[in-house]
């Protein structure tokens, strides 16, 4: 058994709003749009899509209470090949109504930039790694028009309390498999079609996201996993629960969820299994 994170799902307080700003803003195709929700791709079809859901929608499905404050420990990254694609990404971020957190500057391993969104969710748009792109100068405005957010891989970045525990959790509940780790990172091997996963301590995840590490209440964000089949539903939700997981609900078919079970990793990311539509 192995899980991926198929669908990032985001809670929002104008959905309106918010399908604007990835749809017209950031070049994402829309392929749902409902009173419910909306659903956008980060890329071509062979991305994760991204979920757009109502705040206190999300929060009452998560079984959180819906007030937040401060730092949520998540953070979603759109992987380029070139550091112009990073700025356009961020100019897109910022004409849209985003706001812009680190401009791009470029490092020894590579060039990023980091902007939230019209509901804070922190973002990192970086280059695959070259130290030849930290001399990167932008020479011209990016572009006004056209598909920013296109990246080569977009991956999920979770603040753990314990980072040895998160990584059991994640290796023995969930089936993945450790790429890279060290210290206060970790990262899993990626999965086609899917969002790359990584661990990070809380204080080292603020950092690199530029706020503050304190925070409380509902995250605003949860994952999905989709299974081919009911029994792949409940072998997620029996080896995420026999590692420390908490079932939130199901597994159940419930109206415009089909199949599926929500639970809480002992990090207290939310994650739900769901039959593939």
């Amino acid at each position: 058994m192995y899980t991926a994170v198929n669908v990032i799902t985001l809670a929002v307080h104008d959905l309106d709003r918010s399908v604007r700003f990835y749809g017209e803003g950031l070049g994402c195709q829309v392929e749902r749009r409902d009173e419910g929700g909306a659903v956008v791709r980060l890329g071509g079809p062979e991305m994760p899509r991204l979920e757009l859901r109502p705040w206190d929608d999300l929060a009452g499905v998560v079984g959180s209470a819906p007030e937040t404050d401060g730092f949520r420990g998540f953070m979603i990254s759109a992987i380029f090949p070139t550091a112009q694609a990073v700025d356009n990404l961020l100019d897109a971020a910022v004409r849209a109504g985003g706001t812009l957190v680190k401009p791009g500057k470029g490092a020894a391993w590579g060039y990023a930039g980091h902007f939230a969104d019209p509901d804070g969710h922190a973002w990192k748009a970086v280059t695959s790694g070259s130290p030849l792109l930290a001399k990167f100068k932008r020479s011209h405005p990016a572009p006004a028009a056209g598909p920013a957010l296109a990246p080569q891989e977009v991956a999920v970045t979770l603040a753990v309390p314990d980072m040895k525990a998160a990584k059991h959790f994640y290796t023995a509940g969930l089936g993945y498999e450790v790429d890279k780790a060290f210290g206060k990172f970790a990262k899993f091997k990626p999965t086609p079609g899917a969002a790359t996963l990584s661990l990070y301590t809380r204080d080292a995840l603020a950092t690199d996201a530029g706020v503050d590490a304190a925070g409380h209440g509902f995250r605003g964000y949860a994952l999905t996993f989709q299974a081919p089949t009911e029994a792949g539903v409940d072998a997620v939700t029996l080896a995420s629960t026999t590692a420390g997981a908490r079932v939130v609900s199901g597994p159940a078919t419930r109206p415009g969820s089909g199949y599926s079970t929500v639970f809480l990793a002992p990090d207290e990311a939310a994650w739900s299994a769901a039959l593939t539509v």
